[in-house]
């Protein structure tokens, strides 16, 4: 019987992370490999959402942000670990040196509960009135249990993709209202970026989707699937509001993806994939198993100081404007290219997710799935009440 090919896809990576760490660390010692740092813009004046930022990546993520000047909301369950997460990065950012105009503000977001969503969305549009990027990072990676969203939903595949289509549904209007494209590939005046945090994972989802909103047991692929559906959101988006010279330039060459409605060309869409992160995504995996596991991340992991390399160079960096138009995808650079999984930190790079075949057909019907899941189970909440 030939190996499953998940299981040889880390295995090869973890005997490549052996070789390639040490290596890399002599060369960083001597000056001969630099690790890439992720850009950095002013951001005064912008405003930005970060889901799940009280720990991990996400709080990386928003500290970045904050420093570059942007008021940053934490987009969190938790009230308490949400206040102090916004407390913290307060105190944080003052012990820089120079000043700074950031700020961080906690807002209460539960992504397994769409009216939360719902609710998180008025109350924002309410108090800022425009937003100029939007990080899609919160996730599940394991549930010990069989478990569900407050309205029935896979909790892994109901958090990790569901939650954030809704909030990224609700204010992709505003995010249009406010911006128009610029002819710039960097985030300037005008122009906003949402960034879906998508995974390695994504190689091994299905696009099932049906079968992957139902709860399944704690050995599932939905954590995987939910990782692929991040990915195609991106290239969803990107056909909404594709920018119209893009669209006409598709039109004359007769390509795919000519049909792009051009409504809000000031918009992007880009999927990042952290890299193997040493993260609180991992929480629910058994407590027998944690020492075994944080000795493992220890070792050949990343930090989540390097791991939200890939988001910040999605939300400020430069974008493709080539034939990785609508599905641009980052991840860590090519040192870790072979398994996309475990190797030294280099940097980030841009590379074409793992998509079905005829993904544009493919991105609208998960998006149309996602659209009559949303509203179906919103309507049957609120006829219950």
């Amino acid at each position: 019987m030939p190996p499953d090919p998940k299981t040889l896809h880390f295995v090869l990576g973890g005997i490549w992370a052996l070789l390639s760490i040490p290596i890399h660390a002599i060369l960083v010692f001597f000056g001969i490999v630099t690790p890439r740092k992720a850009p950095a813009k002013d951001l005064t004046g912008k405003v930005a959402i970060v889901t799940g930022s009280n720990c991990g990546i996400g709080r990386e993520t928003a500290f970045h942000l904050g420093q570059m000047g942007a008021t940053v909301v934490l987009a969190c369950r938790n009230p308490e670990r949400g206040e102090e997460a916004e407390r913290g990065l307060v105190a944080r950012l003052k012990k820089i040196p120079g000043q700074h105009n950031g700020h961080f503000v906690f807002m209460e977001l539960d992504l397994s509960d769409l009216r939360s969503v719902m609710k998180f969305c008025e109350c924002f549009v309410k108090r800022y009135g425009k937003l100029d990027i939007l990080v899609n990072n919160a996730g599940i990676g394991h549930t010990l249990t069989k478990s569900a969203t407050k309205q029935g939903f896979d909790l892994i595949f109901g958090v990790n993709y569901l939650g954030h289509f809704a909030l990224t549904r609700n204010l992709l209007p505003l995010m249009c209202s406010r911006h128009q494209y610029t002819g710039c590939s960097q985030i300037a005046e005008g122009q906003a970026r949402i960034v879906n945090l998508s995974s390695v994972m994504h190689h091994f989802g299905n696009t099932n989707w049906s079968e992957c909103l139902i709860p399944q047991g704690p050995v599932s692929s939905t954590y995987c699937s939910s990782k692929l559906a991040m990915a195609m959101l991106t290239h969803a988006i990107n056909l909404r509001v594709g920018d119209e010279e893009k669209r006409r330039g598709a039109e004359r060459a007769g390509e795919k993806g000519a049909e792009m409605a051009g409504k809000c060309p000031g918009v992007r869409a880009i999927s990042a994939n952290p890299g193997a992160v040493h993260s609180n995504i991992w929480r629910f995996c058994p407590n027998l198993l944690m020492p075994v596991i944080n000795f493992i991340m220890m070792l050949f992991f990343l930090t989540n100081h390097q791991g939200c390399t890939t988001s910040v160079a999605c939300a400020v960096g430069e974008v493709p404007r080539d034939e990785d138009y609508l599905q641009p995808y980052f991840m860590p650079d090519s040192w870790r290219l072979p398994f996309e999984v475990c190797g030294p930190y280099v940097g980030y790079m841009g590379m074409k997710p793992r998509y079905p075949p005829d993904i544009d057909a493919e991105a609208k019907r998960l998006w149309k799935e996602s659209e009559v899941a949303v509203r179906r189970a919103l309507l049957e909440t609120k006829s219950n009440n």
